[in-house]
């Protein structure tokens, strides 16, 4: 027990995920139960495929390794940071202001060609298809009739900066700068 000790990552996570619990508990349960199968598959590729020092035991003999058992639980516990973020996302802002934000922050990408209209454009058409009350199932999609196509407009309203934005920036920026100062 001496040579273990806690992660940041699995505090973070461990953080985020207590956070996510009390505020939002059902989405957040409900999204991770959707990516059970990713866990599984961190589970199985870490365990079984990184080299290592063998656990004793049974363990050992089945080939799961030290190394491997630690890679799969710090890699599981990132994958559970981001879905604790996610579900906290979309607990506190509807599709609009989450479409929004990327569509601010993608301004520096116009610099590399992109456009970020489009990548918008896209992305609110996939969140409103993938709203619509009437496909409840996969197969629905290969059904013989053709979907409704339904008239309409789509909006994009972009919330003004504010001081809170350029503090929050600036912060940013701060613990960018103060995180590369460190690393080097």
């Amino acid at each position: 027990m001496q040579g273990l000790s806690l992660s940041p990552t699995l505090l973070v996570s461990a953080l985020v995920l207590l956070v996510g619990a009390l505020t939002c508990r059902s989405l957040l349960l409900r999204l991770l139960r959707r990516t059970r199968w990713i866990f599984l598959s961190l589970i199985v590729m870490f365990l079984w495929m990184t080299p290592g020092v063998m656990l004793p035991g049974l363990w050992g003999s089945l080939g799961l390794t030290e190394e491997g058992a630690l890679a799969a639980a710090e890699h599981c516990a990132r994958l559970a940071a981001v879905i604790g973020l996610v579900a906290l996302l979309l607990d506190r802002l509807d599709h609009s202001r989450i479409i929004a934000g990327l569509y601010v922050l993608m301004a520096p990408l116009e610099w590399l060609g992109i456009q970020r209209q489009r990548i918008a454009l896209r992305l609110m058409l996939t969140l409103d298809y993938a709203a619509d009350d009437r496909v409840r199932h996969w197969q629905d999609w290969f059904a013989d009739h053709a979907p409704e196509s339904r008239p309409g407009e789509l909006t994009l309203v972009l919330p003004r900066f504010q001081w809170l934005d350029g503090l929050v920036l600036a912060a940013l920026a701060t613990a960018l700068a103060a995180y590369g100062w460190l690393a080097s």
